[in-house]
């Protein structure tokens, strides 16, 4: 699956009946689930729901990101076949979730 096709998913599930049972089903930046300890340091932490993904040399977030002005908006990025630590990838999803958000 790729990051295009993942956003194909989630724009239809936004146009879905079932939108929210599934967009509830997604952990909240800085609060629950695979997101409870990311985005702490911001506060746009909450404005996030998204899923992680991850494999050796693979982390991907796909998911909504709640501007300021209450736009929700629907992003997938991959980082495949990175060198650095699993970390630094998850740190980096992380910015690029922030910046659909807003500037902070």
């Amino acid at each position: 699956m790729s990051p295009q096709a993942t956003v194909v998913l989630l724009n239809s599930m936004w146009q879905s009946p079932e939108r929210d049972a599934f967009v509830g089903s997604l952990p909240i930046g800085g609060k629950d689930g695979t997101l409870e300890n990311r985005f702490e340091a911001s506060s746009l932490a909450d404005r996030i729901r998204a899923k992680t993904g991850t494999l050796r040399g693979v982390s991907a977030l796909s998911g909504y990101a709640t501007t300021r002005s209450g736009k929700t908006l629907s992003f997938s990025v991959f980082v495949n076949n990175h060198l650095g630590s699993g970390r630094a990838a998850r740190d980096f999803l992380d910015k690029i979730a922030l910046a659909i958000a807003g500037p902070p």
